[in-house]
């Protein structure tokens, strides 16, 4: 369409107090999202169990729906998956499904989990994403759909490919290690998520572009 443009949903600055902060004594990686086969839930626990592995204090947190999926004709729920697939029952006490929950408690894990994934098999924009961004959470996320867009790589976050639970887990067992980076991406991922989707940001670019349209 000639005259159109992206304006993307708008995301409030999570304030100082509520931001994420790195914690050298306990390691987390956390997965907001439905347990279902769009938001990826089997792949982020495939993920963790892949760190959890070669990492004995990493620990899993779980904040979402139970909307089942299926795989093979099977279907399951999220403790079907977890006693089917996670075999190693040190790694299964290291899981905690919290289940869904209200925006203060997830503002919370957020804040206090090491590295936050997105594993979508699909994504327009990810409201969930550009929250754990603008709380500057590490993020690794799936380079599909409008994801790339957000999170440029090595800057504000990691990308790895759809579905690839291994490569999820290498850039995770390796940013754990590295906790300069983790800083780095936070910094950077509350910049730019300030910069592109707090409330004043979106509305100006819509005020631009009702002035372009308007002459």
């Amino acid at each position: 369409l000639e005259n159109a443009v992206v304006i993307p949903n708008a995301v409030p600055p999570v304030p100082k107090p509520l931001r994420w902060r790195y914690d050298s004594n306990k390691q987390s990686i956390l997965f907001v999202g439905r347990f279902d086969l769009h938001k990826g839930g089997d792949i982020a626990i495939n993920t963790f169990n892949l760190v959890a592995s070669q990492n004995s204090e990493v620990e899993f947190y779980f904040l979402g729906p139970d909307r089942g999926l299926s795989i093979d004709g099977e279907s399951f729920t999220i403790d079907n998956y977890l006693a089917k697939f996670i075999i190693n029952e040190d790694i299964r006490k290291r899981i905690h499904v919290i289940g869904q929950t209200d925006t203060a408690t997830v503002q919370h894990y957020r804040s206090k989990c090491t590295i936050t994934l997105v594993t979508s098999r699909y994504e327009v924009f990810s409201i969930s994403m550009v929250e754990a961004l603008s709380t500057g959470s590490p993020v690794i996320a799936s380079h599909i759909g409008g994801i790339p867009e957000i999170i440029k790589d090595d800057f504000n976050g990691r990308l790895a490919e759809v579905g690839n639970s291994k490569m999820f887990a290498n850039i995770a067992i390796d940013l754990l290690e590295k906790p300069e980076q983790l800083l780095r991406f936070s910094k950077n991922a509350i910049e730019d998520a300030n910069l592109k989707y707090s409330p004043d940001a979106v509305a100006s670019q819509t005020l631009e572009y009702y002035k372009k349209i308007l002459n």
